[in-house]
């Protein structure tokens, strides 16, 4: 594929990311869209480009799962996104999950090949991660809205208690 096609191909991506942002899943929602809901530590991330061809960029992001709240799997996931920084080049999925090394956060994942449960992407861009701030026994969720909303704060546990929630409901 030559470069003039990446680029539109980047530019469709970005743009779809964009549309499916404006519309806000509320946490059923985005519970039923996942495979997998957990509370998890990040690790870190690297950066891989294939071949050295930039417009192939990925990150790989290392987690570590402190709770499940829907599925379950290995305590430690690696996380790919299109996208990421190397040298002097840079490629940015607009929606992208931006990663901090040692925060936490809720992520709705998808875990999709079975041979490898480790391996699983954020589900619905930057709204299948739900930051948490505070200590511990006293954490909140920032949970983002669309684009007409601002985040809300709920009780770290509120928010699990929606997923668990959902999932008796049949939200699955």
């Amino acid at each position: 594929m030559g470069p003039h096609r990446w680029s539109l191909l980047l530019v469709l991506v970005s743009t779809l990311a964009q549309a499916s942002s404006l519309r806000a899943r509320d946490v059923p929602q985005r519970t039923a869209d996942a495979d997998r809901v957990a509370l998890v530590e990040v690790l870190g991330s690297v950066v891989q480009v294939p071949e050295g061809d930039v417009h192939r960029m990925t990150t790989l992001t290392t987690v570590v799962v402190l709770e499940d709240y829907k599925g379950h799997g290995p305590r430690q996931v690696e996380i790919s996104q299109l996208g990421g920084e190397s040298g002097l080049w840079k490629l940015k999925v607009t929606g992208g999950v931006e990663w901090v090394p040692g925060e936490t956060a809720v992520l709705f994942l998808r875990c999709r090949d079975a041979a490898h449960p480790e391996r699983c992407t954020v589900e619905g861009l930057r709204e299948g991660k739900v930051s948490v701030v505070g200590k511990a026994g006293e954490q909140d969720a920032i949970v983002t809205g669309d684009v007409h909303k601002g985040p809300v704060r709920l009780r770290l546990e509120e928010l699990a208690d929606r997923v668990k929630l959902a999932l008796k409901r049949g939200e699955r």
